[in-house]
């Protein structure tokens, strides 16, 4: 309906006939009179200002009844003064005068003083048709009245809403600045639920980091524990090994030191058999050779494995850092590592107490020791 208005006061009569059958359809589907009699009231008007004329007034008579069984004196009036003015132009003056005065009556009646001051203006020209000046000139001064009354009215109107759009543009600027305040403090708001929410998560996820910071120190710390208590089995285990191979070489050099006193001793005891016995001195001989061939060489190569197991790599520093050394002082520096005294060191060896003093003091010699220097603690670092 309000879009068939428009395109009527735009002129554009097509369209506005074509949404006002679509609102005539819709107003007898739904049962709203009122709204069927306002369609048939600008129904009306569009016919007229087509040209048909008897098709819009029967629009307007159509109207003008659903307005009286609907009780609406005031759109009954405004539509029988159109009804009025449509009827004068087709030169219906007998109605047309009959539905003015109808009009002016429901004006009066509702108040409506535009529709009365429309109607006087319409029952003005009927009179004037009909040839009655007095009557014409009586409702041309009701038209007049009502024109100063309108105007004073619309003034007062105009000024009422003039006042009614500052109160109501203040109302708005007001509202404006209440809503805009209200946005800043849900603003606000928001932000500090914002901040308070990042607090808490970084709080948490502080406090998550420093558990699991604590949880991992604790895993290290128990970790270390476990590998100390590994490797401490594991040094005891060494330690144990090596005492046994200590032991074992131990035992080792004193079955050679007694092996090597036994046989010195028979070699010894050969020699005064071979003066006292002259045939048998070839036979002696011999086997005192091989008894001497049994003193040191085979005994040496057993002792070297056993003594590289329990001091592993100690002859090759010493070789790299004395290399002037000969196998045979090597062999005496071995003797010494294991803390030996000479006595000891010549039963295994063979060698006399003087040919191990000179092999000492050449020792001594090539690793450039002074005469305060103890030969043993020396070797017992390298």
């Amino acid at each position: 309906m309000n879009l068939a208005h428009a395109y009527s006061m735009m002129n554009d009569y097509t369209n506005s006939t074509l949404f006002l059958n679509k609102a005539e359809k819709l107003a007898r589907k739904s049962g709203d009179k009122s709204q069927l009699a306002s369609c048939y009231s600008l129904m009306g008007d569009l016919q007229f200002k087509n040209d048909n004329q008897e098709i819009g007034i029967s629009y307007l008579k159509k109207s003008a009844e659903l307005f009286n069984i609907l009780g609406a004196k005031a759109e009954e009036a405004d539509v029988l003064v159109s009804l009025s003015n449509a009827e004068l132009s087709a030169n219906r003056i007998e109605d047309a005068l009959k539905n003015a005065g109808n009009a002016e009556r429901l004006a009066r009646n509702s108040g409506a003083l535009k529709t009365v001051y429309n109607a006087c203006d319409c029952l003005s020209q009927i009179w004037e048709k009909k040839g009655d000046i007095q009557k014409s000139l009586f409702y041309m001064k009701k038209v007049l009245y009502f024109k100063d009354s309108l105007f004073s009215v619309e003034k007062n109107r105009a000024i009422e809403e003039i006042g009614a759009g500052f109160s109501r543009t203040r109302l708005e600027n007001e509202n404006q600045i209440l809503a805009q305040s209200g946005k800043l403090q849900q603003q606000a708001l928001r932000n500090r639920n914002i901040a308070v929410f990042s607090l808490i998560l970084c709080l948490l996820l502080s406090f998550v980091l420093i558990r699991l910071i604590y949880k991992r120190h604790l895993d290290t710390k128990a970790m270390a524990i476990r590998e100390k208590a590994v490797k401490e089995k594991e040094i005891e285990k060494l330690s144990s090994d090596l005492l046994s191979k200590e032991r074992e070489l131990t035992t080792k050099t004193l079955l050679i030191n007694q092996k090597n006193v036994l046989l010195q001793k028979l070699i010894g005891e050969l020699d005064i058999l071979k003066e006292d016995n002259g045939n048998t001195t070839n036979k002696i001989g011999q086997l005192q050779y091989e008894l001497k061939q049994e003193l040191s060489p085979n005994a040496w190569k057993e002792f070297e494995v056993q003594f590289n197991d329990v001091h592993p790599g100690f002859q090759n520093r010493l070789m790299e850092r004395f290399p002037d050394l000969s196998p045979t002082e090597r062999r005496l520096c071995t003797f010494l590592r294991l803390d030996m005294n000479t006595r000891e060191i010549a039963s295994l060896t063979g060698q006399t107490f003087k040919s191990l003093e000179v092999a000492r003091t050449r020792i001594r010699k090539k690793l450039n020791l002074s005469h305060e220097e103890n030969l043993t603690n020396f070797i017992a670092v390298i």
